[in-house]
């Protein structure tokens, strides 16, 4: 292997050289099949769905987010008031403290065979999850998997053993100041290493079954993770077969992959031009106990590997929030309750300010023959000259401001919400 260069900058403007990996028949035959698996799970959770109101999962995963976040858009026109109320956020934020205003920790409870209760065994349990909790910082986590429970209308949150690595340098020599002749020892150190919960960003999860609403139920399930080069390094750079995961990738070449078997490296599922990034896939199949990493498309485990745990299940929980139909997996948020009602309620806040603003400053008609600027129109201005019959408002109703039907309208919207 070349020396690898001192500085993880240097190192990038070096031109990419790969080792060739060579795969065996079977490995071609099953990253074929693979493959297949992977592009059908994305493919039908990224078309438009009728539970979806005829959009696709990551549209209105992003308009959701959009609206919790009180996202103002930029104004199509000079005139337009692009104000936003943010009720959705008020009203979410006020739900989710009184959720949490709530003791919902759980307690374990442990019985032997014959069904009688151990005490020692489920408070030893309860203390094991309680300092779990705490080095896994899970205070802040719990409200994070409540917000986007809430935004969303389904979480998933991974629950793993988290190892990582992290570059370790050191000196062999005091520096003093001299740039020449300074060398060091470079190696991976283990830096972590505890359980861990992550609250998965929900268009990185993909589920073998659209149609299966328990995620205990589904035929498999991979998530996928865009990282940086040099953290995905941190985590698989003493695995055997780091050195053939490039940061360029490269297309599919069919004839390579009929071929060698050499097509199935480098590539993503998801589109991205990004250099130095790795796609990190984590599949799982529970009913044939299987488990896979592919990093820019490079098989980093057999074929047939087991899933690492030894419980049976997925590492990976699912919460829906309200259930859309039985037959789907997704579940509908706090946020499209809210959606249409809070549209209404700030397109009539921004026409009161229109009107508002009208009342203030009523359009008029010039007819002075001369340029004049907004400023002659405001409090205590004086202006030399000019005949206050030639420059009258279009209508007198413009300076009305807000009716009551206006206010009432206002009020009865907010009052639904």
């Amino acid at each position: 292997m070349p020396e690898e260069p001192k500085s993880a900058i240097l190192g990038d403007q070096k031109e990419e050289m790969l080792p060739v990996l060579d795969l065996s028949p079977d490995e071609v035959i099953y990253m074929s099949g693979f493959k297949t698996r992977l592009e059908l799970a994305r493919d039908q959770r990224d078309i438009a769905h009728d539970e979806y109101d005829g959009i696709d999962y990551v549209t209105r995963y992003e308009d959701e987010e959009r609206l919790a976040n009180s996202f103002i858009p930029p104004k199509q026109n000079k005139s337009d008031t692009n104000f936003i109320s943010g009720t959705i956020r008020h009203k979410m934020l006020a739900l989710l403290s009184a959720i949490n205003a709530l003791n919902l920790e759980p307690d374990h409870s442990a019985f032997d065979k014959n069904n009688i209760l151990i005490d020692e065994l489920g408070n030893a349990m309860n203390v094991i999850r309680s300092k779990a909790d705490e080095v896994d910082e899970d205070e802040e986590k719990k409200m994070i998997r409540q917000m986007e429970l809430l935004k969303h209308g389904t979480v998933f949150v991974e629950e793993s053993w988290k190892i990582e690595y992290r570059k370790s340098k050191k000196l062999n020599s005091k520096f003093d100041g001299q740039v020449l002749g300074v060398s060091w020892q470079t190696k991976l150190e283990k830096a972590y290493e505890n359980p861990c919960r992550t609250v998965l960003d929900g268009r990185s999860v993909y589920l073998g079954d659209i149609r299966q609403p328990f995620i205990s139920l589904q035929p498999y399930i991979f998530i996928i993770d865009d990282i940086s080069y040099e953290q995905a390094k941190a985590i698989y750079g003493k695995w055997e077969r780091w050195d053939y995961v490039g940061k360029k990738l490269k297309p599919l070449n069919k004839e390579s992959e009929a071929g060698s078997g050499m097509a199935y490296g480098n590539w993503r599922l998801l589109k991205s031009t990004q250099e130095n990034r790795v796609e990190v896939i984590k599949y799982q199949d529970k009913w044939s106990n299987e488990f896979q990493i592919l990093l820019n498309g490079i098989p980093m485990l057999p074929i047939g590997f087991p899933i690492p745990w030894e419980y049976g299940e997925y590492n990976i929980a699912q919460q829906n929030l309200e259930f859309i139909h039985p037959h789907f997996a997704y579940g509908r948020s706090f946020v499209s309750r809210l959606k249409v009602q809070a549209a209404l309620l700030d397109e009539m806040l921004r026409l009161a300010i229109l009107k508002t603003q009208k009342s203030f400053m009523p359009p008029r008609a010039n007819q002075t023959g001369r340029v004049l600027s907004k400023n002659v129109f405001m409090p205590g201005s004086i202006t030399m000259g000019l005949n206050p019959d030639q420059v009258r408002v279009l209508s007198e109703k413009d300076g009305e401001g807000l009716m009551r039907g206006e206010l009432e309208g206002i009020k009865l919207l907010s009052e639904n919400i």
